[in-house]
């Protein structure tokens, strides 16, 4: 099963909700400005319900070595630090396949080299 999780900030994210063919792939919407990390957390784990995902991809506005995820926690090679951030990211691996992964579909992110070392 695959996870998308989209922004509603997101430009057109409609359209790529509407996109989704795959009966394998499991939507999340959510609410970029009135939504917490703990609860975009309970979102996937409540879309999973149970299963184990081979992929969770995030389409989310982007910048130059930093993409949204929810309001007040922009992701950046600095706030990865941060204890929400790393519990958010935890949760996140304990809902995946031991070879699934995490994409990030956000405009710009690896335009730097702290962006590129980020996500890679």
């Amino acid at each position: 099963v695959h996870v998308l999780v989209v922004a509603q900030n997101t430009p057109e994210y409609q359209q790529l909700v509407n996109a989704v063919k795959d009966p394998d792939t499991l939507v999340v919407v959510y609410d970029y400005s009135h939504l917490s990390i703990e609860g975009l957390s309970a979102k996937i784990t409540d879309v999973l319900n149970g299963q184990k995902a081979s992929s969770i991809t995030f389409a989310t506005e982007g910048n130059v070595g930093a993409f949204r995820l929810v309001e007040g926690h922009d992701v950046n090679s600095t706030t990865l630090g941060e204890a929400a951030m790393i519990n958010f990211w935890r949760n996140l691996s304990n809902q995946l396949e031991p070879s699934g992964s995490v994409n990030i579909l956000g405009c710009n992110v690896a335009a730097s080299e702290a962006g590129k070392s980020m996500l890679f």
